[in-house]
Parts: C-alpha cells; sequence; structure tokens
C-alpha cells in the first residue's frame, strides 16, 4: 500500500479529525517531507523512517529552522500538528499494514441526547479513548460494533444512507435511533464486538455517566398519550414486553419498575454489563420507540 495512503486511512480510523483536517495534514506531511530532502536534514522518504523518535529528533531540527517555524505560526500550528501526527501513526501502526477488515460502530453519548455516532476504527477501544480527550464531557458507549470486511465501503453505505439525519457534512453524527441504526449493521456479515460493558478511567467518569442516563430516563406515559395498561416491547427482543401501571411506572416480570430499572434488566440478560440505560430508548409502543415518540409529542406533531 502506498505510504501516504497508509497514513490517511490511518488517520480515518483512530482520530476525529474532519475530511478538511486529515486533507491540510497529508498536505503538510509532503511540504516537510520536500523541505526536508532540499534541506539535506535526511537522505530518507520520510515514511521509511519507522522510529518515532527519530521522527520526533527530526521534527525538533525542521521547527529549528526560523522560516519554518514562522511558517507553521502563520498556519496556526498546521504544520507542527501534521509531523505529530505521522509521529503518532507510526508509533500507533509502526510500518505494519493496515488491512480491509475493520470495526464499524454505534456510539452514544448521554450528553447529546439523539444523537449516534457512525464510524469506522481497527481499534475500538482506542478510538473510544481518543474520543473522550476531545473535550465532551462524558465518555461514549458503544451500543454496536461489527467487525467486517470492506469497513471504508460498509461505513460509507451508512452514511450515505442516513445523510438526511447527518447533523453536519463534517461530523459523524446522526440525528436517528440507536435501533434503526443496529437494525441496518445487523444485516451486514461480519462478527459482533460489541462491548458487554462500559469502561471508565476512573470513578467519577462513571458517576457523571450515570447522572446524565438518568436525566434521559425522565419520562411520562401521560405526556406521551400511552394509557395505563398499555403494553409496551423491548427493543432488542419485541418478545420481551412490560404492562405501563402509572405515568411512570411498569409491570415487568410480575414486579414494579421504572422503564429504566426494566430496560436494564432485560439489556443485561443479553450478555451486558451495564449499570445504567435510558429507557426511553429501549422499550417501543406500536412499533414507536418511546424517546421518538416524546419528540414528536413535544414537537405538537402528534
Amino acid at each position: 500500500m502506498n505510504d501516504m495512503i497508509e497514513f490517511k486511512k490511518w488517520m480515518e480510523l483512530s482520530t476525529d479529525l474532519s475530511e478538511k483536517s486529515m486533507k491540510n495534514y497529508a498536505g503538510g506531511v509532503k511540504k516537510i517531507e520536500a523541505d526536508l530532502l532540499e534541506l539535506d536534514l535526511t537522505n530518507q522518504n520520510l515514511f521509511e523512517i519507522t522510529s518515532p523518535d527519530d521522527l520526533t529528533h527530526l521534527k525538533s531540527q525542521y521547527f529549528q529552522i526560523s522560516e519554518n517555524k514562522e511558517l507553521d505560526e502563520r498556519g496556526k500550528g498546521m504544520y507542527s500538528a501534521a509531523f505529530n501526527k505521522l509521529i503518532e501513526f507510526r508509533t500507533d501502526q509502526g510500518s505494519t499494514p493496515l488491512s480491509d477488515e475493520g470495526i464499524v460502530y454505534i456510539l452514544s453519548n448521554p450528553a447529546m441526547p439523539g444523537l449516534v455516532k457512525i464510524g469506522k476504527t481497527n481499534n475500538l477501544q482506542n478510538r473510544l479513548n481518543s474520543l473522550f480527550s476531545t473535550g465532551v464531557p462524558i465518555p461514549f458507549r458503544c451500543v454496536y460494533a461489527k467487525r467486517v470486511k470492506n469497513y471504508s465501503k460498509v461505513e460509507s453505505k451508512l452514511h450515505n444512507g442516513l445523510r438526511s439525519m447527518r447533523e453536519n457534512p463534517n461530523r459523524e453524527f446522526f440525528r436517528i435511533a440507536e435501533d434503526e441504526v443496529i437494525n441496518f449493521l445487523e444485516m451486514v456479515e461480519g462478527e459482533d464486538i460489541t462491548p458487554r460493558e462500559d469502561r471508565f478511567e476512573d470513578k467519577e467518569d462513571e458517576v457523571a455517566f450515570e447522572r446524565a442516563t438518568r436525566i434521559g430516563q425522565r419520562f411520562n406515559f401521560e405526556m406521551v398519550g400511552i394509557k395505563i395498561g398499555s403494553m409496551l416491547h423491548f427493543i432488542r427482543d419485541e418478545n420481551i414486553t412490560c404492562k405501563v401501571i402509572s405515568k411512570n411506572k411498569v409491570e415487568f416480570e410480575g414486579s414494579e419498575h421504572s422503564l429504566s430499572s426494566a430496560g436494564l434488566i432485560a439489556t443485561n440478560r443479553f450478555g451486558f454489563n451495564w449499570k445504567s440505560v435510558a429507557g426511553p430508548l429501549n422499550w417501543k409502543f406500536e412499533g414507536e420507540i418511546l424517546d421518538e415518540r416524546r419528540k414528536r409529542y413535544e414537537s405538537g406533531d402528534e
């Protein structure tokens, strides 16, 4: 595989950079490489240098030159950032080629209600960690992930099919129910590798996640025209049901529960070990996810 193509592919898989940023970084690396050869700081193609330490030393030499330092300042740090990405690429991947098999994932975040992130990676946990380091207040949860062949094509088809629900053409966020996207990806041949439990860096992150999830749990059946005695169906298996017994409680397997408590019990029976779920995202009434029904009523489109 061409070195630059491999670098671009790594940026797609392992970072949250926009297409514009990836293009800029690739262009920056090309210029740096040409400058290094012209300045006789190296006699190698930049991608032939596989040691991150050697690249770091070369970067220091390059930006000690006042002309290059000034260029980077005018470009608001773009050239130094591009060099850093190349070093990160070598640290992360070395010279090992990337294959056409990878992971397509669906993520949610309680700080972003109603949105899912659809992307691709070759290391799911690293991807989750890198996304949390980009300034979001709460970690992401992977609600579905599948290892597939031609993963770039699979991701592209999902993005194209859901383009009318995309929040921003430069970002991978879509305003759509988790269940609907999962249904699409389940039809693709591959291996389900969805993590069965959440991983948090520390207790504070876990508490923040559960607190934000509880905010998303608040739901009143009366507000959305669901009467006492109505039956709800679980999103992962419609044979699993619960019955509405008050404006905010359900009967599940003979006991009284909140919508979220019943949803958590049902979810963890599918092999998960989650500690919280948002109930309205996990139950349907008359084929409609409760969270979607709430949005419809709130918009006056009942």
